[in-house]
């Protein structure tokens, strides 16, 4: 699954794409660490080993690299739910119970990309 955004860069070259994977492992980091006050560029810059230059190059601001981190956070989870989803229907989809358990979390799902969205 690809998730285009105008907020995820989608660089073309597999050594820019380790940059940018690098780059939001280390931004997650801080973010889980102490929040959006923590995304330092700099200092993301010498944890993942690349330039500043380039952390500006992909990402634009540090705003930018902070939306990336969240949009690549939330498109990792919705894809494991996809994948749960797919798991579920193909072993336990005709158990009542199981049928209801999905209802509800497909519309906490809805509801929570529609807060996402606004």
């Amino acid at each position: 699954m690809s998730f285009r955004t105008k907020h995820f860069p989608q660089p073309k070259q597999d050594r820019a794409k380790d940059t940018v994977d690098l780059v939001i492992k280390e931004a997650d980091k801080a973010i889980k660490a102490g929040g959006e006050a923590a995304v330092r560029i700099q200092e993301i810059s010498k944890a993942a080993k690349v330039s500043i230059g380039s952390i500006y190059h992909h990402f634009g601001d540090r705003d930018g690299l902070i939306r990336a981190t969240y949009v690549h956070n939330f498109s990792t989870a919705v894809r494991e739910d996809i994948n749960r989803v797919k798991a579920f229907h193909e072993q336990d989809a005709h158990d009542p119970r199981n049928c209801i358990a999905l209802r509800r979390n497909a519309q906490f799902f809805d509801r929570t990309l529609q807060s996402f969205a606004s």
